[in-house]
């Protein structure tokens, strides 16, 4: 935990341009130490407070102290109306004694004078530089007694070439050894009523999604807004690619032999976005793109991490192909994920969990 500290004033009459700040220790003004940068899941509407409302008569002979505890669940202690004196004594001259010039407005030292009127709040959070995150690994196993076989594909165009490759049904992937489930997204959920989440510079990848042997690869693309997707095509056949974007502006483009066409992601999209190709209809691909990179898909044995997500409680969506995710078992007890969604308490280190879907869901 880390101490910040802030002057504000009590009176709207008494202004500071720019605003006063301790050297050296950040000011909780600033947007690095917003409370909501501190505590991204607390509701905005409860903090910070102002516990003490009286109004110095004197501005010059008395100082409003709030003393704010940022902690979960927030907490607020109220502290007495101190004279310039006291205030000085209790409060700066500690802070004056570690850093004799820490006290500045833009250039210019600071007098005790000007320190009246003014309000002292201490908020603790962590530092966003070190700021604490967890991981996420979650498993998710097919809850059925006899594993679903994948069923071959009949390559009806381009038989020549695409009737060569060994074609088979993505649309459910459950390893036999482990009943592990392939492909299944998983994302921390920051639409309505999910988490908040502070702004994430995008990373501006560059993806790739190749038109591989008359299937796309890989079957599902994570991605984040900013990014860039290459649509290639390896195979000696054309391919096209019809993106179904929502926000973004919906592309399908024809891709040559060996040709590729770049896509900027400029928009977080809200739901999967669907990826086709025309000319081979059997072939099929899942666009996911976020605002943050909180996001993953579940391998060959059915598990995901997810890395370096804020500690606290978060809202995820489980998504997998076109099968919505309702009842499942976690850990051992049954849960209703209502359209996939559901909170987990993200601690530091790793977080384990594991969810078993009912075969009933993919009987569609």
């Amino acid at each position: 935990m880390n101490w910040a500290v802030a002057v504000w004033p009590t009176s709207t009459s008494h202004r500071f341009s720019p605003p006063i700040r301790l050297v050296g220790v950040p000011f909780v003004g600033d947007p690095l130490w917003s409370p909501q940068r501190c505590f991204p899941n607390r509701p905005k509407r409860s903090g910070p407070v102002t516990i003490n409302r009286r109004r110095a008569e004197r501005p010059d002979d008395h100082i409003g102290v709030w003393l704010v505890l940022y902690n979960l669940p927030l907490t607020a202690q109220r502290a007495p109306v101190l004279n310039r004196e006291k205030f000085f004594r209790a409060f700066m001259s500690p802070i004056a004694r570690a850093a004799p010039n820490a006290i500045t407005l833009g250039e210019k030292k600071l007098k005790i004078s000007m320190l009246s009127a003014v309000a002292l709040v201490f908020v603790t959070c962590s530092a966003p530089a070190g700021a604490q995150t967890g991981d996420l690994k979650v498993r998710f196993q097919y809850g059925g007694d006899s594993i679903p076989d994948q069923s071959a594909i009949n390559a009806t165009a381009d038989a020549a070439y695409c009737g060569k490759q060994d074609l088979k049904d993505e649309a459910l992937i459950v390893n036999p050894d482990n009943k592990g489930i392939k492909n299944v997204i998983l994302a921390v959920y920051t639409g309505r009523g999910g988490s908040k989440l502070d702004p994430v510079e995008p990373p501006k990848n560059e993806l790739v999604l190749a038109n591989k042997s008359c299937r796309f690869e890989p079957h599902v693309v994570i991605a984040q807004a900013g990014d860039t997707l290459r649509i290639t095509n390896p195979d000696p056949i054309g391919h096209n690619a019809n993106v179904g974007f929502f926000e973004n502006d919906a592309i399908n483009p024809l891709v040559p032999p060996g040709g590729e066409v770049s896509v900027e992601l400029k928009s977080p999209e809200r739901g999967m976005v669907p990826v086709t190709c025309n000319i081979h209809p059997w072939m099929k691909a899942t666009l996911v793109v976020l605002d943050h990179p909180y996001a993953g898909v579940t391998d060959e044995n059915g598990e995901v991490v997810i890395k370096g997500i804020p500690v606290g409680t978060h809202v995820f969506r489980a998504n997998h192909e076109n099968n919505r995710i309702g009842k499942v078992t976690v850990d051992g007890k049954e849960q209703e994920w209502r359209a996939g969604r559901f909170e987990v308490e993200i601690e530091p280190g790793m977080n384990e969990l594991s969810v078993v879907l009912p075969a009933e869901m993919f009987s569609n």
